[in-house]
């Protein structure tokens, strides 16, 4: 179980890492098509 648990805050923390790296990578295209 504790197992199972830490596979998934692993889990949660890579797709809160690729969350973040979309955002910014929207905010990039965002101020490149603004400048």
């Amino acid at each position: 179980m504790s197992s199972y648990g830490g596979t998934a805050s692993l889990a949660f923390a890579v797709d809160l890492q690729q969350n973040i790296y979309l955002t910014f990578s929207r905010a990039n295209i965002f101020f490149c098509s603004i400048f």
